[in-house]
């Protein structure tokens, strides 16, 4: 198993292990389920992007702490415990979903009130998150002369590769052309065979191999990109490598 879904975050250690209730010497009548539901969950979606953490909110209406039980689909539950009352107006819970996982069920429960007879019910909230792999991209940059403004690409046929943090003047950018044969999309190193057009007609023949992968919100984005075997079409270029340190974040 290897679902990272560690929850709470507080000073109190929210979502600690959850203790057996006390015993009793006579039997509870099962409380009747609400007619409507008073947990809610905060900024949890139900289709999760692989190895990225997500803190949400787990809430009560009637300010009852609320048990929260974390289990992957078919199986025991690996986390369970406690979200306070008092920690329910910031996130109180992250989850994580690694590939190869099954769907994660997140369950929770509390004590209400029904807004009729204000008598005790018993609410139960019940989410089932799938998951999927994250998006992997390539920051391109559009340079308009006054700025550099990057924006994903997914296997691009052209390219401009901008230096990072590089906002001014054309000598900054590298136009790629003619991209193809991509290996390795989505791999920690991704390779292709490109053309580098420069000023005045010229161009060369290259190969682009694209590595470091790095997390950006919910997708993934290569952060390196290193040109080799450079063949210009004029004798007086001669550079055979070049590394660019890519932007990671758009305009």
């Amino acid at each position: 198993m290897s679902l990272k879904r560690i929850a709470a975050a507080s000073a109190t250690g929210l979502l600690a292990a959850t203790l057996a209730a006390p015993a009793t010497t006579w039997a509870q009548a099962p409380l009747p389920a609400c007619a409507e539901h008073v947990i809610h969950m905060h900024d949890l979606p139900n289709d999760l992007t692989e190895t990225v953490k997500y803190n949400f909110t787990v809430s009560s209406d009637d300010d009852n702490d609320v048990n929260v039980t974390m289990a992957a689909q078919g199986q025991a539950p690996f986390a369970s415990g406690t979200i306070r009352w008092f920690s329910f107006g910031e996130p109180n819970a992250w989850i994580q979903a690694d590939p190869g996982d099954p769907p994660v069920v997140v369950t929770a429960t509390t004590t209400g009130t029904q807004s009729d007879s204000y008598e005790d019910c018993l609410d139960t909230v019940t989410r089932v998150l799938t998951h999927h792999a994250p998006q992997v991209s390539l920051l391109c940059s559009d340079y308009d002369g006054d700025g550099n403004y990057p924006h994903a690409e997914r296997s691009p046929r052209t390219c401009t590769l901008g230096q990072q943090n590089w906002r001014i003047h054309a000598d900054g950018f590298m136009g790629l052309g003619k991209i193809n044969h991509w290996r390795g999309w989505g791999t920690n190193k991704a390779t292709a065979r490109a053309t580098w057009y420069e000023n005045m007609g010229l161009r060369a023949q290259v190969n682009l191999r694209l590595y470091r992968l790095r997390p950006v919100g919910d997708e993934l984005i290569y952060t390196r990109a290193k040109v080799t075997h450079i063949r210009w079409n004029h004798k007086l270029h001669t550079r055979r490598s070049v590394t660019v340190k890519l932007p990671t974040h758009g305009a």
